[in-house]
């Protein structure tokens, strides 16, 4: 693996046993382009959902395969930073799990302000005891 792309994920946190385990998915990952003369660094998004139906076919649990995808997220991460690829096709890639639901986005930093500095300039209320003042300066900080 490239010693850029561990320095990279070093850098952000991942611990040696994290990288051991994304190296092995993303070889996988590299082998299976390579048996279907797939270019890495301009793989379609269907082209990507070709390889989760052949780790399925392969037997591969629903939970493994998500593992396997984030490995793989992470690399074409590190391709966008360095400029290899233009777009990360695989951060549009979900796979639900039966019984759980996928999260949608989190909001960025800036729409939480927006929503706090909305939240603030409402008139405060009218609160009958100590208790609901505490109670609406909670939720203002939520």
């Amino acid at each position: 693996m490239n010693a850029g792309f561990e320095t990279y994920r070093q850098q952000n946190g991942y611990s040696a046993k994290s990288i051991r385990v994304q190296n092995c998915h993303i070889n996988r990952f590299k082998n299976w382009c390579i048996t279907y003369n797939i270019n890495l660094e301009e793989i379609t998004y269907n082209q990507a959902l070709q390889f989760i139906d052949s780790e399925r076919n392969r037997g591969i649990l629903n939970q493994s395969i998500i593992m396997e995808i984030n490995s793989i997220r992470v690399y074409f991460d590190y391709l966008l930073a360095i400029g290899s690829i233009r777009h990360n096709i695989i951060k549009r890639i979900r796979i639900r799990q039966s019984g759980k639901k996928v999260l949608p986005e989190t909001l960025s930093p800036q729409q939480l302000e927006n929503i706090y500095q909305s939240f603030m300039s409402l008139p405060e209320w009218e609160h009958r005891t100590k208790t609901a003042k505490l109670l609406h300066q909670r939720n203002i900080i939520v």
